[in-house]
C-alpha cells in the first residue's frame, strides 16, 4: 500500500513539473491567461523571417532566439516579480533613470540633475538664447501676438527635501531654471512661473501638488495651473474667457490617470505607497458670454493632462499643441495630427493671438524644442509669402487629391482607416507620406 502511495505521489509530481514546464508554451500561443503588459518603454522584438541566408549566417537563430526569450508565455509576470525581489529586498529599481528617494519619493534623474545644477548650460548659451527670444517676442508682438513662456512646477523643485542622501540639497549650484527665469525677466518677455509658485505654497496648500509615484503636476495641480493661467490671459488682454469650475473633489491614496507614471514604469507586483490626493472634477463653463481667443502650445509631455482636460478646445478656441515641436495636435474637429515640419510654421504662428511656451526644468536645456530658432529664421526671411506653401505640403495635397479621384484606392484608405480605428483624414495623410518617403529613397538610389 505504501509503496503504490509512493509511485502515485511520484506521478503526480511528475506531471505537475512537466505541466509546469509547458505552461508557459500553452500561454504563449494560446493566452488563455490575462496577463498585464508592462508599462514604460518596453522594446517589442520582432518574430525573424526564415532565410537559407539568414539560416546559414546564424543571424535567424540569433534573432529567433531574442524574439522567444521577449515573447514566452507569462515573461510580463516573471519580470515583475523579479522587479519586485529586488525592490523590496535590496531597494533596487530595475527602471531606466529613476531614483528612489526618502520615505518611498520617486524621481527622474534627469530632474535631480537639473535642479541641482549639474546640466546648467552656461550664462552666455543662456543669454544667446534669450536674446532669440526676445527677437521673436518682439516679432510677434508687432503682429499684435504675445509670446508667453511658462515654467512647469518640477518634481525636484518641490521635493528636494526626499532626496536620497546621496543627491542632497547642500551640493546644489546654479541651474538652467535659475538664471532662465533671471534672464526672461531682465528681457521684459512675459512669464509665468508655476515652479516658484508651487513651491511658495506648499506648506499653506491643503493637498500636495506631485505624488509619490508620479513625476508630473497632479491633478489638483493642473487644475491651478488652468485656472491661475485663464486669470492670467485676462488681465493680459483684456477679455472675457470661459471658465473652469470644479463640480466635486474625492480624495483618495489611489492615484489616477497619469499620477503613477514613475512607479508604473517599475513594472512591480504591489501597488506603490502614495500619500492621500485630491482629484477635482472639472469642467469648461461657457454658459456667460465670452471673448474668442486663439493660442497655440508648444510644449512637453506636462501639457498633456491640461490638453486633454480641453484647454485648448474650449478655453482657447481649438488652439493647436505643438508637442515637443514634432507633432501638431488639435481637437478641432476633421483635425487631423500631422509633423509641424510639413506645415507654413510662419503661417499657423500667425493665427494666434498667444503662444505658449511651456517648459520644464528637466527639458530647459532644450528651451523651446528649436521652434525659437525656427521663429527667428522665418522671420529674417525677406521674400516670404504667406501664400506659397512648402513643398512637401503642395506634394501631400496632390497625392491625397489622387487618392479620393481613385474610387478602388480610397475605399481601400476607408476600410485601412476603419481597421486603425482613425479617421479617413489620417489614413489619407499617413498613406501620403509614405509615398514621399519612398520617392525619397528612391531619390537616394
Amino acid at each position: 500500500m505504501s509503496s503504490n502511495y509512493n509511485i502515485l505521489i511520484k506521478k503526480a509530481l511528475y506531471v505537475i513539473i512537466v505541466f509546469l514546464l509547458i505552461l508557459p508554451l500553452i500561454q504563449q500561443n494560446t493566452a488563455v491567461v490575462y496577463v498585464k503588459p508592462l508599462k514604460g518603454s518596453v522594446k517589442k522584438v520582432k518574430d525573424p523571417k526564415f532565410t537559407f541566408k539568414s539560416w546559414f549566417s546564424g543571424d535567424y537563430q540569433s534573432q529567433k532566439e531574442k524574439f522567444i526569450n521577449n515573447t514566452f508565455g507569462f515573461r510580463t509576470s516573471f519580470v515583475r516579480l523579479h522587479n519586485q525581489l529586488d525592490y523590496s529586498l535590496f531597494g533596487k529599481i530595475n527602471a531606466k533613470s529613476v531614483i528612489l528617494g526618502k520615505d518611498e519619493y520617486l524621481y527622474e534623474l534627469s530632474y535631480i540633475y537639473e535642479y541641482l545644477g549639474r546640466n546648467f548650460l552656461g550664462r552666455d548659451v543662456i543669454k544667446q538664447k534669450v536674446a532669440k527670444l526676445k527677437s521673436v517676442s518682439d516679432s510677434l508682438s508687432a503682429r499684435g501676438i504675445d509670446l508667453i513662456v511658462l515654467f512647469a512646477a518640477g518634481k525636484a523643485s518641490y521635493y528636494p527635501e526626499y532626496f536620497p542622501d546621496s543627491l542632497q540639497e547642500k551640493s546644489k549650484t546654479i541651474s538652467n531654471f535659475d538664471y532662465f527665469t533671471h534672464a526672461i525677466d531682465s528681457a521684459g518677455i512675459l512669464n509665468i512661473d508655476f515652479n516658484t509658485w508651487f513651491v511658495e505654497m506648499k506648506d499653506t496648500i491643503s493637498y500636495p501638488l506631485f505624488t509619490k509615484g508620479g513625476i508630473h503636476w497632479n491633478k489638483y495641480g493642473e487644475y491651478l495651473v488652468v485656472d491661475s493661467l485663464i486669470s492670467y490671459v485676462e488681465k493680459l488682454r483684456g477679455v472675457k474667457l470661459p471658465q473652469v469650475v470644479v463640480d466635486k473633489i474625492e480624495i483618495t491614496s489611489i492615484p489616477r490617470y497619469r499620477d503613477n507614471d514613475i512607479a508604473e514604469g517599475m513594472n512591480l507586483i504591489f501597488p506603490h505607497s502614495n500619500a492621500p490626493m485630491a482629484y477635482p472634477e472639472i469642467s469648461i463653463d461657457k454658459s456667460q458670454p465670452f471673448d474668442t481667443v486663439n493660442a497655440m502650445v508648444v510644449a512637453d509631455s506636462y501639457y498633456w493632462e491640461l490638453y486633454n482636460e480641453g484647454l485648448s478646445r474650449d478655453v482657447f478656441n481649438n488652439g493647436q499643441f505643438w508637442y515637443y515641436n514634432r507633432k501638431i495636435y488639435s481637437q478641432k474637429p476633421g483635425w487631423a495630427t500631422l509633423p509641424v515640419n510639413e506645415t507654413d510654421i510662419r503661417a499657423e504662428v500667425e493665427k494666434s493671438d498667444i503662444v505658449f511656451i511651456l517648459q520644464t526644468e528637466a527639458t530647459l536645456y532644450r528651451f523651446g524644442f528649436g521652434f525659437v530658432e525656427k521663429e527667428v529664421e522665418l522671420y529674417a526671411q525677406k521674400d516670404y509669402n504667406p501664400n506659397v506653401e512648402p513643398l512637401e505640403q503642395q506634394q501631400l495635397k496632390a497625392i491625397i487629391r489622387s487618392i479620393k479621384t481613385n474610387e478602388k484606392w480610397y475605399a481601400e484608405i476607408l476600410k485601412k482607416a476603419e481597421k486603425k480605428g482613425i479617421t479617413p483624414e489620417e489614413m489619407l495623410l499617413i498613406d501620403a507620406r509614405y509615398i514621399i518617403d519612398q520617392r525619397k529613397k528612391a531619390d537616394k538610389n
